[in-house]
């Protein structure tokens, strides 16, 4: 029998990363979350171990988050609390100021972070996220997106830098300010 509590709780962040990676909404993004462990509930009888549970199940949060979109149509969404990390971390860091108005300017850098974010295809959006908000490897988000680990690499590489060519001109631009 299928002990659904420990899986939950084992995914369930990491799917809702997947989900909010694609539609960019917190609210949203818990109600995919939600469908998606409900279809996972229902469908678990049909996994057929082709793959790991982990790669079938962000496949269901890609799956229900395009349709989501689809049903609610390509409005623009913002990026809502976002944690800055990974590669483009460093180029923040290069441009924040240690002074009493850090607190200013951390939310000032997060703001242009996640215009940044929003100016990604969605296809590098989510390569981005899965890989360094998530800590997904190539391998899991190409099992996930059914997509070649090289197309993935690329994909990523080109996000990061898109994302620091972005953060440098309007990091840039702010202390010309």
């Amino acid at each position: 029998m299928f002990d659904f509590k420990p899986f939950y709780l084992k995914h369930v962040q990491k799917v809702f990363g997947v989900v909010y990676s694609y539609l960019l909404n917190q609210e949203d993004s818990e109600e995919v979350t939600q469908d998606v462990f409900l279809k996972v509930f229902e469908e678990f009888d049909s996994f057929r171990n082709e793959s790991k549970i982990s790669t079938w199940l962000y496949r269901i949060a890609v799956n229900q988050s395009l349709d989501f979109l689809r049903r609610k149509g390509r409005e623009k969404r913002r990026f809502q609390n976002t944690e800055l990390s990974g590669d483009v971390s460093s180029v923040v860091h290069l441009s924040s100021n240690t002074n009493a108005d850090n607190d200013i300017r951390s939310n000032e850098v997060k703001k242009v972070y996640e215009d940044a974010l929003s100016q990604l295809t969605e296809e590098q959006r989510s390569i981005f996220i899965m890989s360094n908000e998530l800590g997904m490897t190539i391998s899991e988000i190409s099992g996930i997106l059914e997509k070649p680990s090289n197309s993935i690499t690329t994909a990523k590489h080109r996000a990061v830098k898109k994302l620091k060519e972005i953060l440098l001109t309007n990091l840039g631009n702010n202390e010309k300010n």
